[in-house]
Parts: C-alpha cells; structure tokens; sequence
C-alpha cells in the first residue's frame, strides 16, 4: 500500500502487539471452550452497504456473543461463529500512480478468484472508508454482490469492535480487527498488492495441521524484520485464551499515537 512516514512505527507495533500476545499466551493456562450451535441454512442476506441481497449459509449461536463484538458488518455478522477470515485493507489515493502501479483493486479480483483453492471455506474481508457513490465502492458492491465469500467492513461504521467508527486508525491496521472478533476462529492478514500462492498454501496447511495458534512467513532475504504485516495469521479454536491475550494486547497498544 502506499508509503507513509510512521510506517516502520507499524511494523514495530504490529510485532509489539503480537509479542505480548505471546508472552501472555505463555503465561496462561488452558481452559475450556463452549460453543453452542443451533443449526445452519442458506438465507438471502442483504448486504448492510451494498443494494442488493445474496444467498449465504448463516448460522444461529446462542451463548457466544453480540453483534456489537464483531467486526465487519450485519451481514458478515449472520454467518455466525467458526469464521476463517482472510482480511484486507483499501485505502490510500486511487489517483496516484503508485495506488494505480501496485494494482490495489485487482488485487480484490485476483485473491478473490483463488480465495476457496488458498483457504476452504474462507471468508475474504476487505476493510475500506468510501462514500455512497464512489465508484470503487460500486465496483466493490458489484463483487460483492456477486459472491458468498465477500465481506465489505467499513471503517466509519462497524459493530463496535474495536470501535465503531475507525476512519482515524491507521488504514494499514483494519485488517488486524477479525482477531478480536469472538465470531473468527481464524485471521489471516494479507496485502492486496500480493496474490495467493502455491507456496503460502502449502507453509499455511502446514501450520493449520500443527497444534500452533500464531503462523508468521518470511521466504525473501528482504524479509528482514521479525513479522510483516501482511504476513502472518493467528487460530482461536484451539486455546479459549487466545483472544482474551489479543484483546489485552490491543489494549496495551492503543497508548501508541498511531491508534
């Protein structure tokens, strides 16, 4: 995405964020996780900021949680608990020649087409702050609607997790929200100027069939820093702690300017 002058302040918050995570994961013990299902169905959902309506398979919970602790949208909200989320962000001037050069918007097209090969069953999510009438917000709407595994999460209006309205975050970090989502059991953060590949389906497989919850990918000699920020993922279904460390993280990181 384009270059801003604190980015390596987000390199270091993202590692900080996910190294007291750890610590406090190492700190903790294991417990039990309950979670209640009534059943599944496909419904025709109307998506909250696009006109039109599309058939997803929605799940009833009871016992787990509220919309306002999620964080996308009311549609994404209606497919209920288990999520596996690969999660985005839009931002930046669609003017520029750098934001037309990196391809930002067909890199939405490109994952999404090879979305169900990287990730069965996944949920691709993309974070954005757009008007009504924008026309990349039609485009996206034109996706969208189009699609079952397309989630549109703006950033003036979420849930409530982390906060409703996140226009004055850091763009670079809306992708971060799924981990605090009770209704995401796994969070992969990506960049749209990248595509899916073979080899991080293969590094990714790897690690969803060990008993790990945290998975970071380093595999050029310019991977120079501890974690990139489009480059790592974290599962929630195996320790019931998980979350609960990620949101006391999140918390601790929000002392930081950039939050």
């Amino acid at each position: 995405m384009p270059s801003f002058k604190g980015g390596w302040r987000v390199g270091v918050l993202c590692f900080g964020v996910c190294y007291l995570f750890l610590i406090g994961l190492h700190r903790s013990y294991h417990g039990n996780l309950v979670t209640l299902l009534q059943g599944k169905g496909i419904s025709k959902v109307p998506m909250e900021h696009c006109n039109c309506s599309r058939p997803l398979r929605t799940t009833q919970s009871v016992g787990v949680g509220r919309y306002n602790g999620t964080s996308c949208s009311k549609d994404a909200f209606s497919r209920g608990p288990g999520q596996k989320v690969v999660s985005f962000a839009l931002y930046g001037d669609r003017n520029s020649t750098h934001w037309k050069e990196k391809g930002y918007f067909e890199g939405i097209r490109g994952n999404l087409e090879t979305m169900e090969k990287m990730l069965p069953e996944g949920i691709m999510r993309i974070y954005f702050d757009l008007e009504p009438g924008d026309l990349i917000l039609d485009e996206l709407c034109h996706l969208a609607c189009q699609s079952q595994v397309l989630d549109l999460c703006h950033a003036r209006k979420l849930p409530g997790t982390p906060m409703k309205d996140a226009h004055r975050v850091f763009p670079m970090m809306w992708r971060f929200f799924p981990t605090l989502d009770w209704q995401v059991d796994q969070c992969f953060s990506r960049d749209l100027d990248s595509r899916f590949s073979e080899r991080e389906k293969t590094a990714s497989n790897e690690w969803l069939q060990s008993n790990k919850s945290f998975h970071v990918i380093r595999d050029h000699p310019h991977h120079g820093v501890p974690m990139l920020g489009g480059m790592w993922a974290c599962r929630f279904d195996l320790n019931p702690l998980v979350r609960k460390q990620w949101r006391q993280s999140w918390i601790k990181s929000k002392k930081d300017p950039i939050l």
